[in-house]
C-alpha cells in the first residue's frame, strides 16, 4: 500500500479536456437608414453562421437559436452562460445605395477579454469575399486550423450571384412556417432566384422541399406536390448532389414513401456534410425515434440541444425519447 501510495503521489493528474469551442452569432445590428437593409443584416448574420459551422471543430449556435436573441437585453457574458458557450460574435453593418460597411469582434465572455475586432469594407459584390475574409480572421483568432476540406467548403459560393443568394436567404424561413401563403411566398422566392443564376443545386433542392413540406404540412395532399418534389430532387441530383440540403430532400421523399431506414440514410450523408446542421439533427432524431433507436438519438439529442438550444421544438426531444422508450416517469 505504501508503495502504491508512493507511486500515485509522484504522477501527474491527467488533463483535463480542453473545452469545446464554442461561439454564437448574435443578429447583426442594422445602422442603416433605409430600411429594407434590416434584413440584409438578418441575412449577414445567416451567412457568417452557415461559414462557420463549416469548421468542425467549433461548435456554432444556429440561426434560430441566434435570432431569438435579437431583441435581448441581456449582456454578453449573461449570453454566453445561457447558450453555455465560451465566445460571442456581435457586430453592425451600414449599407447606403450599393456601398457596406461590417464592423464585428470577438469577445471572451468566460474572461471578459476582447478576443478580435476589425471593419470591412466593399461593395454589395463584394459581400461574399467580405463574408469569407471574416470568418476565415475569426477562425485564426480562436486559433484553429482549418482542413483541406474546410478550408475548400469556406471558399465554395453554392449560389454565386448575391441577388440569386438573398432570394434563397428569403425564402428559407417561408418554407417553415406551415401556411400555404408562406409556401407560396418561398416558391415566388426560389423561382426567382432560379430565373436569375439558371440551373442551380440549392435552389432545386429548396423548390423540391417546398413542394414536399406542401404535403408534410398537411396544406395540399395533392401527389403532384411529391411528383415535382420528385423531380427537383433529380435535377439537384444532377447539378451535383453534393449538399447537405439534397441528401435532406431525398430523405424527406423517402419519408414520405414510409421508407425509415433509407431517410435514415440520407439524413447521415446531410450529417456527413455538415455534422452541426440543425435540421438535419433534428430529422434524424425524429427517425431514430420512430424506429425504436432511443439510444442511437441520444447523443445527437444532445448535439441538437447543444446547437440549437433556444428553438421550442427541440426542448421536449429528451422527454420524447423516454416517452418513445416506454419509460413514463
Amino acid at each position: 500500500i505504501d508503495e502504491l501510495l508512493a507511486d500515485l503521489a509522484g504522477r501527474s493528474p491527467a488533463a483535463a479536456p480542453a473545452p469545446e469551442p464554442s461561439i454564437p452569432v448574435m443578429p447583426f445590428k442594422n445602422l442603416s437608414a433605409d430600411g429594407d437593409a434590416e434584413f440584409f443584416a438578418d441575412g449577414l448574420t445567416e451567412d457568417v453562421i452557415l461559414d462557420l459551422s463549416k469548421v468542425s471543430r467549433l461548435r456554432v449556435i444556429s440561426r434560430a437559436s441566434a435570432m431569438r436573441l435579437k431583441a435581448t437585453d441581456k449582456d454578453l457574458r449573461t449570453v454566453g452562460k445561457d447558450l453555455n458557450v465560451r465566445y460571442v460574435l456581435e457586430g453592425s453593418i451600414r449599407k447606403a445605395a450599393d456601398r457596406i460597411r461590417i464592423t464585428a469582434q470577438v469577445v471572451d465572455v468566460m474572461r471578459d477579454a476582447h478576443v478580435w475586432g476589425e471593419r470591412f469594407q466593399g461593395s454589395a459584390d463584394d459581400l461574399f469575399s467580405m463574408q469569407e475574409d471574416m470568418a476565415r480572421r475569426i477562425v485564426n483568432a480562436l486559433e484553429l486550423t482549418l482542413t483541406p476540406d474546410e478550408d475548400r467548403r469556406l471558399r465554395d459560393r453554392p449560389i454565386a450571384d448575391v441577388r440569386a443568394h438573398e432570394c434563397y436567404l428569403r425564402g428559407r424561413p417561408e418554407l417553415w412556417r406551415f401556411t400555404a401563403e408562406g409556401l407560396e411566398r418561398a416558391r415566388r422566392l426560389i423561382q426567382n432566384g432560379l430565373d436569375i443564376v439558371g440551373d442551380n443545386e440549392l435552389l432545386f433542392a429548396a423548390m423540391g422541399t417546398i413542394h414536399w413540406q406542401f404535403v408534410n404540412g398537411g396544406i395540399d395532399p395533392s401527389p403532384d406536390h411529391i411528383r415535382r418534389a420528385a423531380e427537383f430532387c433529380e435535377k439537384a441530383l444532377t447539378s451535383g448532389g453534393r449538399s447537405a440540403q439534397t441528401h435532406m430532400l431525398r430523405a424527406f421523399l423517402r419519408i414520405a414513401d414510409g421508407d425509415l431506414p433509407a431517410s435514415l440514410d440520407h439524413l447521415n450523408a446531410a450529417l456527413a456534410i455538415n455534422p452541426n446542421d440543425p435540421d438535419a439533427l433534428y430529422w434524424s432524431v425524429l427517425m431514430l425515434l420512430f424506429a425504436g433507436h432511443g439510444t442511437a438519438a441520444g447523443p445527437r439529442i444532445a448535439r441538437l440541444l447543444a446547437v440549437d438550444p433556444l428553438s421550442p421544438q427541440n426542448a421536449p426531444m429528451q422527454d420524447f425519447r423516454a416517452f418513445m422508450d416506454g419509460d413514463m416517469s
